[in-house]
């Protein structure tokens, strides 16, 4: 299941070490997370958008509404946090404006 292109996708494994380095979430956690950024990262390379600073809340936006009509509310709410932890940890990186 594993996807191996992209820079959003080095961005992912950047944010993988960091959360496993810094124990900030339990294993299960980051696995479920990484699943959902991963799937992620592919569907912003689909619409084009190959680096984190042209990640826009539109995109966002349509992700959860192309994920989100198939899933349970827990579901959608561990892709909603996983999103949250990512972008908040680009934002204080300086690599997104917006948090």
């Amino acid at each position: 299941m594993s996807y191996d292109g992209g820079a959003i996708k080095r961005w992912v494994d950047r944010f993988a070490q960091h959360v496993r380095e810094h124990g900030e979430l339990k294993p299960t956690t980051v696995q479920v997370y990484l699943i959902w950024l991963e799937h992620l990262a592919r569907f912003l390379e689909r619409r084009g958008v190959r680096t984190v600073r042209r990640l826009r809340l539109a995109e966002l936006d349509a992700f959860l509404s192309h994920r989100g009509a198939r899933m349970s509310p827990r579901s959608l709410y561990n892709v909603r946090a996983a999103l949250r932890a990512f972008l908040r940890y680009l934002y204080l990186l300086g690599e997104l404006e917006w948090d």
